[in-house]
C-alpha cells in the first residue's frame, strides 16, 4: 500500500519500474522481485476503503501482468514495456482493460 503518496490521484497502482537504458533487453524474470520471489506492486492507499475499486485495481493490474508475460517471456526492449504500460499511449495493454 502507498503509505508515503508516491502514487498521484490519476495513478492507482503500479508495478516494477524499470531504469534500464534505451535497447535494453528485458525478460520477464527481471519483474519479480529478488528477495521475495513476487511481483511488487503499489496500490494507492483510498483503493482500500472499496471492495469494487480493489477488485477493479488488482483485476486490471493482473490482466496487463498476464499480457506482458508473453511478450517478455522471450526477452524484448525496454522500450516496449513503457510503450505498453504508459496511461499516455492509448490502445496499448494499459487501455485494454
Amino acid at each position: 500500500m502507498d503509505e508515503y503518496g508516491y502514487l498521484d490521484q490519476n495513478t492507482t497502482a503500479r508495478t516494477t519500474t524499470f531504469r534500464e537504458f534505451e535497447g535494453t533487453i528485458i525478460d520477464w524474470s527481471w519483474f519479480f522481485h529478488k528477495k521475495t520471489g513476487k511481483i511488487p506492486f503499489l496500490i494507492r492507499k483510498d483503493i482500500m476503503a472499496s471492495d469494487e475499486a480493489i477488485v477493479a485495481v488488482i483485476g486490471h493490474e493482473m490482466f496487463e501482468l498476464e499480457m506482458l508475460r508473453t511478450i517478455f517471456a522471450g526477452g524484448a526492449p525496454v522500450e516496449l514495456w513503457e510503450a505498453e504500460t504508459s496511461p499516455h499511449n492509448p490502445g496499448n495493454i494499459h487501455w485494454q482493460t
